[in-house]
């Protein structure tokens, strides 16, 4: 026998085109919603700033030395000025040192402190931090070079598909690769510290704007997750 539904099952006959495509819509946009609530690096316009204050930290390189010497934004001044570690150290060695002007009792470790030279520590932390700068700075011109060189490369395939394909495949081909170049700066986010590009802010604006990959298309790359950089 076969199984019968039972008296209490619902039939919905189906609605309008119009009336699916509105449901369908409402049903993305829910979710698009959802995705920006649980997101929680910069939006787009967030982005917009930072990029704008990396352009003026970049250009400020060719500024003479002692006019980079009096800028506040952009430099670790912020941070070091509002770190509760940095201000105990300074509140701990005031302490000392009044309490060593104003005291004529002088422990033994002083005795031992006087004796010993602590100048070659200085010269490790001026070495290590120099070498830090170094490789951070080798670190972002090699990202740079490597960012540039694929959108130069875009560039000549965009001018080779054009001439050599249909229209349509060449359409395709480039957007495709424009698209890849963009989740590339998300997928970074699976490294170090993370990115602040996101798929939902970052991804998700430039595929509405230049419309690069097709809702269908997003639904076969969305289990890759972007995100976690194996897309």
């Amino acid at each position: 026998m076969t199984n019968m539904p039972s008296p209490k099952t619902e039939f919905h006959l189906p609605e309008d085109p119009a009336t699916c495509f509105k449901h369908c819509a409402s049903a993305m946009v829910s979710e698009e919603a959802i995705e920006e609530m649980k997101e929680t690096r910069p939006t787009f316009k967030e982005l917009k700033s930072i990029e704008r204050l990396r352009r003026e930290i970049l250009f400020r390189g060719e500024l003479p030395f002692w006019r980079i010497l009096f800028f506040w934004s952009g430099t670790c001044l912020k941070d070091i000025s509002t770190d509760v570690l940095v201000w105990t150290t300074v509140v701990v060695y005031i302490a000392i040192r009044a309490f060593a002007h104003t005291s004529d009792y002088a422990p033994e470790e002083a005795d031992v402190m006087e004796k010993t030279n602590i100048s070659v520590l200085g010269g490790f932390l001026s070495f290590f931090l120099v070498l830090f700068v170094n490789q951070t700075n080798g670190r972002f011109l090699e990202m740079y070079g490597f960012s540039k060189a694929c959108s130069g490369r875009i560039q000549d395939v965009a001018g080779l598909a054009r001439t050599q394909l249909p229209t349509d495949l060449a359409n395709k081909l480039i957007r495709h690769f424009n698209a890849a170049h963009i989740s590339g700066y998300v997928g970074l986010n699976a490294i170090g510290a993370g990115s602040p590009y996101s798929k939902t802010y970052f991804f998700n604006h430039y595929n509405k704007v230049h419309n690069l990959l097709s809702s269908y298309e997003l639904k076969l790359l969305k289990h890759h997750d972007m995100d976690s950089g194996a897309g």
